[in-house]
């Protein structure tokens, strides 16, 4: 289960664990993430029999798609990389969750490290000033045939929100189009990306997320995750673990049967060898 991870960090009571390791995270955020990861990327790679050997998981943060590929490819070698103090979170999963074929690179080891198969980008780019010269260092750290899975906010026409502020955005997200050509002009070739759904699909389940968002919102309005599970009392932490389960199925039913929202950009791209984007370019 995706983020069943955490049930390897010391924060949490012993039936807490349990149910983490049962359920997963219970993050709203992350689980929508992952629902798109899963029936979009991972059903490509499945389909088209492709082994994944070398994984970095770039602006991990707490690492949820790095370990749940590590979980899922016993045979492949999962590198973490994140700038920010929650590194050391993914020391501790790592560490106590006995993953060996996990790494946690620190600054200098990201330096060191190439070619990989796929390089994750899950909602990081927005977060990054010069998103064209990181783009540019992940092409230079896959391998030839390697992929790029990049996960972006949409773009508005808003100025950040103050929430937006608060966990480090510099924009608010990217325009679908726009962000192709960024791809492309930094050496990769966009392959795919998801189903999004319409408006028309979505309202169907629109009532039922809208009403399961509505009691999380009022039950915890900074998101139910580890970070702040502790600060609730008793009785909220009961209904939130009563009520995830049916959230989590509806989020996934959603997805399966309309396509992805359309609050995100998703790609699945692969890079174009050195050689031949140089003659690309040069013609």
């Amino acid at each position: 289960m995706f983020g069943s991870e955490l049930s390897s960090v010391s924060h949490f009571s012993a039936l807490e664990k349990i149910y983490i390791n049962l359920l997963g995270s219970p993050s709203i955020i992350t689980a929508r993430r992952y629902l798109t990861f899963k029936y979009f990327a991972l059903a490509y790679f499945r389909k088209e029999k492709i082994c994944l050997k070398k994984i970095l998981d770039f602006g991990c943060a707490y690492g949820g798609f790095g370990f749940f590929l590590a979980r899922k490819g016993r045979r492949s070698r999962v590198y973490l990389h994140d700038d920010s103090d929650r590194a050391k979170m993914c020391e501790e999963i790592t560490r106590n969750g006995r993953y060996q074929n996990v790494c946690v690179l620190d600054h200098d080891g990201y330096e060191r490290e190439g070619n990989f198969s796929l390089i994750l980008a899950v909602h990081v780019l927005e977060h990054i000033r010069d998103d064209v010269e990181c783009l540019r260092r992940l092409h230079a750290r896959l391998r030839d045939d390697g992929y790029l899975y990049i996960d972006v906010p949409r773009h508005t026409d808003r100025d950040l929100s103050s929430w937006e502020k608060h966990v480090g955005h510099v924009r608010t997200g990217y325009d679908r189009e726009n962000l192709r050509n960024i791809l492309k002009e930094n050496g990769f070739a966009v392959i795919g990306e998801p189903r999004y759904s319409s408006r028309k699909e979505w309202s169907a389940s629109l009532f039922f997320q809208h009403a399961y968002y509505s009691v999380f919102d009022r039950l915890d309005r900074k998101y139910p995750d580890f970070r702040n599970i502790d600060e609730l009392s008793l009785s909220r932490r009961l209904a939130l673990a009563f009520l995830w389960p049916f959230y989590r199925a509806i989020m996934e039913l959603d997805v399966v049967f309309h396509g992805v929202r359309g609050r995100s950009v998703v790609f699945l791209a692969q890079k174009i060898p050195q050689r031949s984007f140089c003659h690309e370019i040069m013609h």
